[in-house]
């Protein structure tokens, strides 16, 4: 069932100022603890070290046409991924920030920004693909005067399998002794992970909060946000929770992991 809080605020403003959080959709960062998913639960992590060599071996400049940035070349990018934040440092030493959106086959698009060493802004835009526990960065640069392409790939980890709602085997509709499932009545599984309410509409204006019940799963429970930039959650563990906003706006997710590794979003 939706719940609504509003903070009285007048109608304009209150309108460019919603927030959305949503339990079923909220993939990714900045939180260094919730997950970036595909639309079948795969949880994916970019974060790697990001550099090119050509058929000798050696480290070539990641932007092409080679000698045409400004500033140091970029040689190599190490990318740290925090749910659907990025941030990036590389080998002049300057750091990058961003975003990645959610994954769709294995691919995810990236945007970041920052700056070379001889001071131009930088925006980076493209795609982050995965493959056999590798990752291929394939996007354009483009700053004041210049447009190029940039190529890479890193090692990175695979992405986690699906877990099922009971945290164990899938449901084959059979309850193991040749009948159906029961249930408690409410035409919902007694065992089934979930979070209620299952959306809630927040204006970013800092401190307006709600509070969200796990029923379900196997306690004790954890609690992460997609976006902690957006707001949190307290007390991180236990059946209920209340989550508080801050003055930023965005879509944020608000997750609960149970004790047997299930998890409901």
């Amino acid at each position: 069932m939706n719940a609504f809080v509003r903070r009285s605020i007048p109608g304009a403003l209150a309108a460019s100022l919603m927030l959305l959080l949503a339990a079923c959709d909220t993939g990714s960062s900045d939180s260094t603890t919730a997950g970036l998913f595909d639309n079948e639960g795969r949880q994916y992590d970019f974060s790697g070290h990001y550099a090119r060599a050509n058929d000798a071996g050696e480290a070539v400049p990641l932007v092409q046409p080679a000698g045409r940035q400004s500033g140091q070349p970029l040689m190599w990018l190490r990318l740290l991924q925090y749910g659907s934040v990025l941030e990036a440092y590389d080998n002049a030493g300057q750091s990058w920030s961003g975003s990645v959106s959610p994954v769709a086959g294995g691919a995810a698009q990236l945007q970041l920004r920052g700056r070379t060493t001889a001071g131009a802004a930088v925006d980076i835009a493209g795609t982050l693909r995965y493959a056999d526990q590798s990752s291929t960065l394939d996007a354009s640069w483009i700053e004041s005067g210049f447009s190029g392409s940039l190529l890479a790939s890193a090692t990175v980890n695979p992405p986690t399998a699906p877990a099922s709602p009971s945290g164990g085997e899938p449901d084959d509709g059979q309850d193991g002794s040749g009948g159906g499932d029961t249930d408690d009545g409410s035409g919902t599984d007694a065992a089934t992970l979930s979070i209620s309410p299952t959306r809630r509409w927040f204006v970013p204006y800092g401190g307006d909060s709600g509070t969200y019940t796990a029923s379900g799963g196997t306690p004790p429970y954890t609690w992460y946000v997609s976006a902690t930039v957006l707001g949190a959650v307290s007390p991180i563990t236990g059946a209920t929770v209340t989550y508080t906003t801050t003055r930023a706006i965005g879509t944020n997710t608000l997750r609960v992991v149970d004790a047997s590794g299930a998890s409901a979003a």
